[in-house]
């Protein structure tokens, strides 16, 4: 059974619209595979206590390869 190891990079929202191809491509060629980009939300609340507005302020990419033994 393949055992994985995982690592996460936090980006921000600029960062994230911005070219990310070149460090994509450098991190694949370490063997990590993205497998998953959390959005990170600020909310904010009305006097009622309910969310009227939100914004997506950074971003968490989660990788993924294989575990050397």
């Amino acid at each position: 059974m393949v055992k994985w190891e995982y690592d996460q990079k936090k980006v921000t929202v600029k960062e994230f619209n911005g070219e990310h191809s070149e460090w994509l491509n450098l991190t694949g060629e370490e063997g990590w595979e993205l497998i998953n980009i959390l959005p990170q939300v600020r909310t904010e609340q009305n006097e009622e206590q309910q969310f009227n507005d939100f914004e997506v302020t950074d971003y968490v990419c989660v990788f993924k390869r294989p575990a050397e033994d």
